[in-house]
Order: structure tokens, then sequence, then C-alpha cells
């Protein structure tokens, strides 16, 4: 039950391109939440109020999905090719038409032609798309090199979906920029100009985004969602989960757990153990 949240969780806090799968990871989720009552690993109350939370709040605003969720990720999702067989529902289509518009601000020409373009990857059409290279798994999985080496044929909606399939959905970038200001402007720097102290910051922030790709190329910037990795610390929860459920426990219910004086008893009488061994070890 604990997995799919986790994931959503672990790619939140991913830095890269992850804007282009969080949409699908928040869909598999739901997925997997619903699998577990229908498999009776969780009570259908449980899981109804896990929904209303995350999604189904009658409040909408104050469901957490809604509270962070922004159009771009439905067009991230929209743009993303290893979700090409998939229908968009009405949501999404919805988000996609408001941030083109949002994008093109006025210019309706420029808006036609996304759209039209936008049509044409949907559907498929294009000589360079539907050569069998860019029609394998292994190349739709990373959606940022797929655009820039097959999208040459709308190259509209390409600077569109490099732009947007580029940007991460976590604030470890804003928080790394905060500091990027507070390590520049300091108590006895503390006189520069506006102008001069924003030059300062995109310097020092692109020059190390530059010396990391340097380092470790593109390819750290973009994840497969298949592959995403839970913390290690997460991971025994899910193990125990699982260690769980193969004994037929569902949940444990609070007179289940050990009491917590006869835990310290215990470790106290084992302490006094080991120190009675040490003494006649010496």
């Amino acid at each position: 039950m604990v997995a799919p949240i986790l994931k959503v969780l672990r790619l939140a806090d991913h830095e890269g391109a992850t804007t282009g799968l969080i949409y699908e990871a928040m869909y598999c989720m739901i997925e997997g939440l619903e699998l577990a009552a229908q498999d009776g690993k969780l009570d259908a109350d449980k899981i109804d109020a896990i929904k209303c939370v995350l999604v189904e709040d009658q409040h909408r605003w104050r469901a957490r999905w809604f509270m962070m969720h922004s159009s771009m990720h439905s067009a991230a999702h929209a743009l993303n090719p290893s979700y090409l067989e998939q229908d968009l529902d009405a949501e999404v289509r919805s988000d996609w038409m408001n941030y083109l518009s949002l994008y093109c601000y006025g210019d309706t020409q420029l808006e036609e032609k996304l759209d039209e373009q936008f049509n044409m990857f949907r559907r498929g059409i294009g000589r360079a798309i539907n050569q069998d290279l860019p029609k394998s798994k292994a190349k739709r999985k990373f959606p940022v090199s797929w655009w820039e080496s097959y999208g040459y044929e709308m190259p509209e909606l390409r600077k569109l979906a490099l732009r947007v399939l580029s940007q991460g959905v976590c604030s470890s970038p804003c928080e790394r920029n905060w500091s990027s200001w507070n390590l520049i402007q300091t108590k006895r720097r503390n006189r520069l100009l506006l102008e001069n102290l924003k030059k300062l910051v995109y310097v020092h922030s692109n020059t190390r985004v530059v010396d990391r790709i340097e380092s470790e190329g593109m390819k750290f910037l973009e994840i497969d969602l298949d592959t995403i990795a839970i913390e290690p610390q997460w991971m025994r929860i899910v193990e125990m989960q699982a260690r769980l459920e193969s004994l037929g426990i569902k949940d444990l219910a609070e007179e289940d757990l050990p009491n917590e004086d006869v835990i310290v008893e215990e470790d106290a009488g084992d302490v006094e153990g080991l120190a009675e061994d040490v003494e006649e070890d010496e």
C-alpha cells in the first residue's frame, strides 16, 4: 500500500527532468491503492480517506493534488512520448489548452501552429517519429532526448516540449538559489546593486550546472518512472509490510503492539548481562 505513495514522494524530491512523470505517477498511485482495496490488503474506508485527502476532496482546493498541480504538469504528460498510446482525459486536454494560451500570450498564429503540431504528434504523423527507433520504448523513456533527436519536423512544438519537459517538480533548485544569494550577499558585502547581484547569482548557479553536466553528462537529468528507487529507510517499511501480508496480517491493532515498558526492561537486562560478561573477561 505504501510503495505507490513513496514512489510519488521520491519523484517529487528527485532533481532533474521529472515534470513529464508526475501526472502518471499520481495516476499509478491511485490505481495501486484501488488494487490494494480489491485484493483486501486495505479497507475500502481507508482507501477512500486517503483519496479524499489527495485528490477527491469535495472542496477541490483542499485536496493536495489540486494545491500543487498546475497546467504545466498536464502539458508535460501530454508531450511525453512514453504515453502516446494513452488517450488524454478531459482534465489533461483542458490544462493543455490553458497552458498553450499562457505560453502564446495572445499570439493566435503561434497558438494555431502549436495546436496543429500537437495533433500531429499525438496521431503519430510525421516521417521522423514514425521510424522504428523513435517508436521504441527504450527511446521514449527519456522525453527530453527524444524531442531533441526526433522533433525537428515540429520546430515550434519541439521548443515548447523541451522547455516544459526539462523542468523539475522538486523545490531543491529554489533552495539552492537562495543559498547562492546568501553566499554572495553577506553582511560585509551588502551594497551590491540588484542587477549586479542577479548576474553574480546567475553566473554562480549556471557554472555549477555546467560543471555537473561535464562530469556526469546529460543523462542524470532524466529518470525512468519504472526504475525510480525508494529510499532505503522507506524500503524497509515496504518489506515489512510484505512480510506481514505473507503472514496473513492485514493491520496491527494497538493492543498487538509490545508494551514500551517491557521493551525498556528487556533492554536494561541485556545491558546488565553484557556488563557482567565484560567484567568476567577482564
